[in-house]
């Protein structure tokens, strides 16, 4: 994700003082690749420091 981009990302979730945008990030990345495809992006991606807790379509929503 490019720094500028990042930061305002950043600022905005501060003002609104919740994960909306990270809520419908992952709702649209969802509906963009599917849901077992999205949960394989992100059980690959550097996002998860335990890999014991690996996403599955169920627990999808609660990450």
């Amino acid at each position: 994700m490019n720094i500028d981009r990042k930061i305002n990302r950043n600022k905005l979730k501060k003002a609104q003082g919740n994960n909306k945008i990270k809520n419908n990030w992952r709702a649209y990345q969802i509906s963009k690749y599917g849901i077992k495809e999205w949960c394989k992006i992100y059980n690959a991606s550097s996002n998860i420091k335990d890999k014991g807790n690996k996403v599955t379509p169920k627990t999808a929503y609660n990450v």
